[in-house]
């Protein structure tokens, strides 16, 4: 008798599609600092601020002073154009994320609650 039960077909696509994610998000990982560079450079001026903005916070924000990556502070410098959600994740996929690591990505960012909802509730009646 086996000692796990049988997975359905639904678990082992959920399993398969994780995996492949986590291979993916590892890939991403291990890009050089010059390679994001290059591959925001390739993209039109308008989508290059915010989507390096993206990058940095996944891939360069942890480390240290020290260890610093330089490599998108001249894009993080400059004022975004506003782009909405879909041309982000366009931009992304461009750089390559995948499309569903883009839009889990930017879903976090375009649907967060508001900063501060106890306080606008709390002090709306003044």
């Amino acid at each position: 008798m086996p000692r796990h039960p049988a997975r359905s077909q639904d678990q082992l696509r959920h399993a398969a599609s994780r995996y492949a994610t986590i291979c993916a998000r590892r890939r991403l990982q291990d890009r050089a600092p010059e390679e994001w560079a290059q591959a925001v450079a390739q993209l039109p001026a308008d989508q290059r601020a915010e989507t390096a903005a993206v990058i940095w916070w996944d891939f360069f924000s942890q480390r240290t002073s020290g260890q610093a990556w330089p490599q998108l502070d001249r894009y993080l410098a400059k004022r975004g154009h506003g782009l909405n959600q879909e041309q982000i994740t366009t931009a992304l996929m461009q750089c390559g994320y995948s499309r569903s690591q883009a839009a889990r990505r930017l879903h976090r960012f375009f649907n967060r609650p508001p900063a501060y909802p106890y306080y606008e509730r709390s002090h709306a009646h003044r």
